[in-house]
């Protein structure tokens, strides 16, 4: 995974990527996107990648150049892009959020009854925003391959507060959706998370060498 520096914020924007901006892009959107398509950059010079524009695709996702995939995450002062081989990988998601309490409303949008119900040790008040961005970095791994979206309350997470590893289990109603797109729809996404007093940052990862149970 490769994190934004200053020079990232500031840098260019290529064409092909300016095209999926609206016209009257804000300077703080057109700042973070910068920041996530130059970490992208540096993540893909890694693979021997230069200067490779990362076009916005449908459902607003990084087009990712034919062999690779990755993630892109951003918030308040923080970004971050993470790519792999496709021949290693089925797909990756990452998410950063800042640490804070959910409001109560915010809860229940994101959260299970059983996930709410079992908070974990260590955590308290950060653990719905965990489950937050959990459930985003399986969302960007998940929509890829499937095509199709998940809701919050379409994945129940199990996780481990010891050594920050999560199992997020989908939901049958979304396993058949994706099922009739003829897609290979996992039903369950491993992954790690982190968290401190200031952020918190999730990974979903697909490798290829562990096939993933299908519906």
């Amino acid at each position: 995974m490769v994190v934004a520096v200053e020079a990232d914020w500031s840098g260019a924007v290529l064409p092909a990527e300016r095209q999926g901006l609206s016209p009257d892009v804000t300077d703080t959107r057109l700042r973070e996107f910068a920041a996530g398509r130059n970490c992208a950059r540096r993540a893909l010079a890694s693979f021997g990648m230069h200067d490779t524009a990362i076009p916005v695709g449908r459902q607003r996702r990084p087009v990712w150049p034919a062999g690779m995939v990755g993630s892109i995450t951003h918030t308040v002062g923080f970004c971050a892009a993470a790519v792999a081989s496709g021949g290693s990988h089925e797909s990756l998601g990452i998410d950063a959020e800042q640490s804070r309490e959910l409001t109560s409303s915010e809860r229940r949008r994101v959260c299970t009854p059983s996930e709410l119900a079992n908070v974990r040790h260590g955590y308290g008040d950060l653990w719905p925003i965990i489950l937050f961005s959990i459930k985003e970095a399986v969302y960007k791994a998940w929509s890829p391959l499937t095509g199709t979206r998940l809701g919050f309350h379409d994945v129940v997470v199990e996780a481990d507060a010891a050594t920050g590893a999560f199992l997020a289990h989908v939901s049958d109603r979304r396993l058949t959706e994706a099922a009739r797109t003829g897609c290979r729809a996992p039903a369950e996404v491993p992954g790690r998370f982190s968290a401190d007093d200031l952020l918190v940052c999730s990974a979903a990862v697909l490798p290829r060498d562990e096939p993933f149970r299908v519906r």
